[in-house]
């Protein structure tokens, strides 16, 4: 073998082994980790231990996208908890984030702050 670092599967892989050995109950992560990233963990675990399944429930998020983009610094659409709850009540929030189909991302605009709060309005007057 030369010189080099491991790839970024087996590196995970043999950390959670250490953490958690071969199976545990949560694994976790962003939904376009899915293919190939956790698949190879998988594969990984799941060969080294031949015990199934690695992880008994996975959970997987998805981004929050702002005006239709990703949200992210590079856009210079990012937004912080703390502004928003500047303009907006923290139910306002929560229900535009629940409002969403969970396998969706989340979209903040105005409108649908706007939708919320008109909601929570509506369901407590």
């Amino acid at each position: 073998m030369g010189r080099g670092r491991p790839g970024w599967h087996i590196e995970n892989t043999a950390i959670t082994e250490t953490e958690f050995g071969p199976q545990y109950d949560l694994r976790g992560g962003a939904q376009y980790l899915i293919f190939p990233h956790h698949e190879a963990e998988m594969a990984q675990m799941e060969a080294a231990s031949r015990r199934e399944p690695m992880a008994k429930y996975w959970l997987h998020t998805v981004f929050l996208n702002v005006g239709g983009r990703m949200m992210s610094k590079s856009l210079g659409n990012f937004i912080t908890i703390r502004d928003t709850l500047k303009k907006w009540e923290v139910d306002t929030m929560r229900l535009m984030s629940v409002s969403t189909h969970y396998h969706s991302p989340i979209n903040y605009t105005e409108a649908a702050m706007e939708q919320a709060k008109n909601s929570l309005n509506y369901r407590w007057c």
